[in-house]
């Protein structure tokens, strides 16, 4: 009998794009992806928020940037 290979997790499919498309950015701290989109933006007092939604799993995420 042939041992077959367990499936990829999520973490590893996301790797798996990143590496392939060559994209860089914000990695999600849930699936590993750089893939995510912004969702609203604030702005004030000398800085820019955002408000990241990940395209793969759909954790939420807030970054900041001065």
């Amino acid at each position: 009998m042939m041992a077959t290979k367990p499936p990829k997790s999520l973490r590893e499919m996301a790797e798996d794009t990143a590496r392939a498309e060559g994209k860089r950015g914000i990695r999600c701290p849930e699936c590993g992806c750089c893939d995510t989109r912004v969702q609203t933006t604030r702005r004030g007092d000398g800085m820019v928020v955002r408000y990241r939604v990940c395209r793969h799993c759909g954790n939420h995420r807030t970054t900041v940037e001065s």
